[in-house]
């Protein structure tokens, strides 16, 4: 009885902990813009057309796909929602301090709470601030270069 107890205490932990760890995020509700986000709204490479990502489109920047957080965040590193997806109002994007370079995205009310990193395209051949909780992905288009990382 006691090991049942002590796994169900585990599985409640892991999941109240994917749940609920970007609880800060959910109270920020000013936005400046909405976009819409739909099958026009894709990025191809051009050294690969097989290659795509979404790519978001706010303050006359392109943004793909970058990375994800690898830690628990709060709005001492993501600053205000700047804009949210016009058909789905829970899709909000966020300034991330330190880098005007990414921004996030966030489904506020989703079933676990992952950020997303998302990365201007006129940054690919600069050397960019990458803050430590972004896990930079694999994406092919990123690869192509030297990420650089101050």
């Amino acid at each position: 009885m006691e090991k049942i107890k002590l796994i169900l205490m585990t599985i409640f932990g892991i999941i109240s902990g994917a749940f609920f760890h970007n609880e800060n995020l959910k109270g920020i509700e000013a936005y400046t813009q909405e976009i819409e986000i739909n099958e026009k709204n894709i990025f191809r490479n051009p050294n690969d057309i097989d290659d795509t990502y979404m790519k978001i489109e706010l303050n006359d920047r392109v943004y793909i796909p970058f990375g994800t957080q690898n830690k628990d965040l709060t709005d001492k590193e993501i600053g205000k929602c700047i804009a949210v997806n016009k058909n789905n109002k829970n899709q909000k994007y966020y300034e991330v301090k330190d880098s005007e370079d990414l921004i996030a995205s966030f489904y506020d009310k989703g079933f676990v709470s992952q950020i997303d990193f998302y990365r201007a395209l006129d940054s690919k051949d600069k050397e960019i601030f990458v803050p430590e909780f972004v896990r930079i992905l694999n994406f092919d288009y990123w690869e192509e270069e030297n990420i650089g990382i101050q």
